[in-house]
């Protein structure tokens, strides 16, 4: 049987790099996938090159008719990951994502899925843009997206446990989570957003034309504190609540997010939605797929 032809933008960062290594796990190869990137010839995507069923292809999703025209097989699907630029407001992520969704309409493509973001939950996340920049350009694309005559799945993770770093950029998201106090943060693992757009593109019939929130744990920052020391055994690296506060003010986008944050936007009851994926709680993925070691 002929393999089936996906497009993956983003192939040599977290999401894309999650979804190719997904499907590439399948016991019985049924498609063929072109990693997207910017530089064909980095190690990273010369890493992708050398695997089997994979063609690493250069390109710009915002120019993407020479994208499709290097491909020359049909596309059957395209999994889509915008990257947010939090010192360019406006329609930044736009300029990523609808002119590829317009040229897959253009060529045929049989199935779109962008990997978006929650903003309160299904239902809420479907009419409330909410006030945080990049929320509002997804949202965009969102309905873009919905408008197109071709078959589409969202996913809406929240939070991204890797955020959480050894390094200063992760001490500044760890400080900027304590500063939300008691209020709960929903969050999951770039490799589980992989596994379900992977069953999206293999079970299509399960996530037609929905969007899907993507949630592995809640937890406020004194939760996760005390889990990250059962696990690695020292408190959380954190840095001074002046630098986080800094680090907000600084930078508008990421300022507006974690406001809306602590109003409670990662804070409704998503139990029933973390039983329907069942994706890695906090503390599985410290033990899994971080980058601290237990001491």
């Amino acid at each position: 049987m002929a393999l089936k032809n996906i497009l993956v933008t983003g192939a040599t960062g977290k999401q894309g790099g999650a979804v190719i290594r997904a499907l590439l796990s399948s016991p019985t190869p049924s498609f063929h996938i072109y990693a997207l990137t910017r530089n064909a010839s980095s190690p990273s995507a010369q890493a992708l090159a050398s695997k089997p069923n994979i063609t690493v292809v250069e390109g710009d999703t915002s120019n993407p008719a020479p994208i499709f025209t290097s491909i020359s097989q049909p596309v059957h699907g395209v999994f889509s990951v915008t990257v947010p630029n939090p010192f360019k407001a406006g329609s930044f992520e736009e300029n990523q994502a609808i002119p590829l969704i317009d040229a897959s309409v253009k060529h045929g493509v049989k199935q779109f899925i962008f990997t978006s973001a929650d903003r309160g939950g299904p239902g809420k996340a479907d009419n409330d843009p909410t006030p945080v920049p990049h929320f509002i350009t997804k949202f965009n694309v969102e309905n873009h997206l919905k408008s197109r005559n071709m078959q589409w799945t969202i996913l809406r993770p929240v939070a991204f446990y890797e955020n959480l770093t050894p390094d200063f950029i992760g001490k500044g998201f760890a400080a900027m989570w304590r500063q939300l106090g008691d209020v709960k943060l929903g969050l999951v693992g770039t490799k589980d957003i992989g596994l379900v757009a992977a069953k999206a593109f293999l079970h299509p019939e399960n996530y037609a034309n929905r969007a899907v929130t993507l949630v592995g744990d809640q937890l406020t920052f004194a939760e996760a504190d005390k889990a990250f020391e059962d696990v690695v055994g020292t408190k959380m690296p954190i840095t001074f609540n002046l630098v986080a506060s800094g680090l907000k003010w600084m930078i508008h986008d990421l300022g507006a997010m974690f406001k809306w944050f602590g109003e409670g936007g990662y804070a409704w009851d998503m139990s029933g939605v973390r039983k329907e994926e069942q994706l890695m709680d906090f503390k599985t993925w410290l033990k899994s797929e971080s980058k601290f070691q237990k001491s």
